[in-house]
């Protein structure tokens, strides 16, 4: 698969804020395309990745489908309730597996792009959607691959964890999801592109520009997303990675280690001092713990949620009641993911 520099980029980005080498030009992260059989389709409910999935290095493959393949004519409507326009996509059989795109008219696409702009501007992002080419977003699924790897990156720095590390994990999962999201259902290989990807990899650039802030911009990036997918009657709940706390573990080993240097000064043996090792063992989880859990600073940690969940509210509040019907339209798509790395689609008939 062909990349684009624009994509290439964002990959080089992503190595620099993580400040590792990911091997981002291995055809690993190149995924390859794998169809659902009818069967899958008709049940309804499709995985579409696992944590396990995620977590390997290999080759990461994709489930792609076509989202009108039990649509009995051949047309496609606006994805905005109330909205007349349609067009055709042509007659070719469902064998030949043909991925047709959700499709907005004109006049609603630019009301999407509109809204995201002016929720960018609320935060001082200026989204310029005029300035992508079409070439822009080639091969922007090697992106999944990247962003997969960074976040195993992340997994695997238990020992130096701070606050800083769970938000760069919560945006890089959030878009890894929002990008097989993309590729699943909204194929955006033409009028879909720049109103989809144009103006989230905006955002993420400058996030990844600017990583000292990344409460503000995962507020930005959780309501850009509402937005967009909520124009393609598509639900999908931000995912809060939760904080772990390897501090205990790292306070206990420290605290082990010095009970048996000084078992070793004293010459006593383990059964002659066990309450010794207890307390130690006790006395340096706790403090592990303790300075970890300061570090993280749960306090503002829920403030920041708590922002995010207020000024989203209130920016959607009339939309959210002007597209309530998208959650009673047919072929309605739900992804529910969560923080290990799983995701699904659900297609709800109604």
């Amino acid at each position: 698969m062909d990349t684009s520099d624009f994509i290439r980029g964002i990959a080089k980005r992503i190595e620099n804020v993580i400040g590792t080498n990911l091997d981002v030009s291995l055809e690993s992260t190149v995924p390859k395309e794998v169809w659902f059989s009818q069967a899958e389709l008709i049940r309804g409910q499709i995985t579409l990745r696992t944590a396990e999935q995620t977590e390997n290095m290999d080759v990461v493959q994709l489930k792609q489908f076509d989202p009108y393949f039990h649509n009995k004519d051949h047309k496609i409507t606006c994805r905005v309730p109330g909205c007349l326009a349609t067009r055709k996509f042509g007659s070719e059989a469902k064998s030949e597996m043909v991925k047709r795109d959700l499709f907005l008219c004109k006049t609603h696409r630019e009301q999407l792009m509109n809204l995201v702009s002016k929720r960018c501007a609320e935060e001082g992002v200026i989204v310029d959607i005029a300035n992508f080419k079409m070439t822009d977003f080639k091969g922007y699924t090697s992106l999944i691959g990247v962003l997969e790897k960074a976040l195993v990156h992340l997994k695997l720095k238990w020992w130096r964890k701070n606050a800083h590390d769970f938000h760069l994990a919560e945006m890089l999962l959030n878009t890894r999801n929002f990008l097989i999201i993309t590729n699943a259902v909204l194929n955006p290989a033409e009028v879909n592109l720049n109103a989809t990807l144009g103006p989230y990899l905006t955002i993420f650039i400058k996030a990844l520009e600017n990583p000292k802030n990344l409460q503000n911009w995962l507020m930005l990036l959780s309501a850009v997303t509402l937005i967009i997918l909520m124009f393609y009657a598509i639900t999908y709940e931000w995912i809060h990675i939760p904080f772990e706390n390897p501090g205990a573990r790292i306070g206990a080993g420290v605290a082990i280690g010095f009970a048996f240097l000084v078992s070793r000064i004293f010459n006593f043996s383990f059964e002659e001092k066990v309450e010794f090792y207890i307390v130690c063992l006790v006395a340096g989880g706790l403090i592990g713990g303790g300075l970890f859990s300061r570090n993280l600073d749960p306090r503002l940690v829920q403030q920041r949620n708590d922002r995010l969940s207020l000024r989203t509210q209130q920016f959607l509040l009339a939309l959210l009641d002007r597209f309530a019907a998208l959650q009673q339209r047919q072929r309605a798509f739900n992804f529910p993911a969560d923080s290990s790395g799983n995701i699904s689609l659900n297609i709800s008939e109604q």
